[in-house]
């Protein structure tokens, strides 16, 4: 059987989820039956060296510069031109727009995917956008494929798309890589060298620092636990535009010595693997966090935002607790009623067995291999 040439179409190679899970399919998808070449529009690429490049055809950076920018048409054609790509899979879509005018404007043929990875906008007239630009762009793909089942639902009813053309696959992890198997003695040493006390419980947030991850809700949470005496350390992986508001909110609420905020790391299994528990309190983009099954597979409870496919994520009551979006308050009622009741244990095994049962990583690349056959 012929191989089934594959373009996948990204916005950048940068730290982020669709990022991410796209570099999990180009470096995973069979080589036997897919030839798989890469094109991405922002010069912006530190996940460079996570692609397995001798399993592909071709990256190529499309160079954009300007929000709308012709060259980046142009650049793209050229690649379609030389690859003569059979699907062209798109991850994002702002840079699937330029695909779709190759195809429906210059008559340019190949099959469209559109693996979209957001649910709620981070900001409101995005929604404009959304219904005006890109939902009419994805009801002329070949296939829509969504993350989660709740956002494939929400997408349906807020724009119309057509149930026939939608179909959701969940977010993979690597059980095997994501394993919690770091020792006492390296945790040990690792909270000597961040300063966390042993009685301190950590609480982890693992994100970019971006407005919508809302980083400060659990800051403001934590503080309402340290006002009633618990001893906790807020323990912030990940870097971004929002730091030194974060810096400046955890200076002004006299938090200085609860939290650590580690910056971008490459490995973050060491730090997570200190968690009592992991927080996702977004309150908006997030979808399926590549995050959260992460620290599943380590391991560890979750408290979330219910918002996008959390509850397919968080059975509540079981592996964590979920909590409105904003809601500064439940969220720390879950954080206490976990310390008072110490389940972080039973609760972190019960996020384990769930990801290896449902979120394991071959399960999300034979779907997706099916799903490319099929069209």
């Amino acid at each position: 059987m012929q191989r089934k040439k594959i373009l996948f179409l990204m916005n950048s190679l940068r730290f982020g989820g669709a990022e991410k899970h796209t570099i999990q399919l180009a470096n995973r998808l069979d080589r036997v039956h897919f030839d798989i070449s890469i094109c991405y529009l922002l010069d912006d690429a530190p996940l460079m060296e996570e692609l397995d490049i001798s399993r592909l055809s071709g990256v190529t950076c499309l160079n954009k510069k300007n929000k709308v920018d012709l060259s980046v048409a142009r650049n793209l054609f050229k690649c379609v031109s030389s690859f003569k790509p059979d699907i062209v899979v798109g991850t994002s879509l702002y840079a699937s727009t330029y695909a779709s005018v190759l195809k429906h404007v210059f008559g340019i043929k190949f099959r469209m995917v559109e693996v979209i990875h957001t649910t709620v906008m981070a900001e409101s007239y995005s929604h404009n956008i959304t219904k005006m630009l890109y939902a009419p762009l994805a009801k002329r793909c070949d296939k829509v494929v969504f993350v989660c089942k709740n956002q494939m639902d929400y997408w349906i009813n807020k724009y119309g798309l057509s149930s026939d053309n939608c179909s959701y696959i969940y977010n993979g992890v690597d059980i095997k890589y994501f394993a919690p198997n770091c020792t006492s003695e390296d945790k040990i040493h690792l909270k000597k060298n961040l300063d966390i006390a042993a009685d301190e419980k950590v609480i982890a947030i693992c994100a970019s620092l971006r407005p919508e991850k809302r980083h400060i809700d659990l800051l403001d949470a934590v503080r309402i636990l340290i006002s009633k005496g618990f001893p906790i350390k807020v323990l912030i992986i990940g870097d971004g535009v929002e730091r030194q508001k974060i810096e400046n909110h955890i200076k002004q609420n006299m938090m200085t010595d609860h939290v650590v905020i580690t910056g971008l790391l490459r490995d973050v299994r060491p730090y997570v693997s200190l968690a009592d528990v992991m927080v996702i309190p977004s309150n908006a983009v997030e979808t399926f966090s590549i995050a959260v099954l992460e620290a599943m597979a380590l391991g560890k409870p979750i408290v979330a935002s219910d918002i996008g496919g959390a509850s397919e994520q968080v059975l509540n009551g079981e592996n964590g607790y979920l909590f409105p979006p904003g809601d500064v308050n439940a969220l720390a009622y879950y954080l206490e009623k976990m310390m008072v009741e110490d389940t972080f244990g039973t609760m972190g095994d019960r996020s384990r067995e769930f990801v290896c049962d449902k979120f394991e990583i071959k399960q999300m690349i034979t779907e997706y291999e099916k799903l490319i056959i099929s069209i």
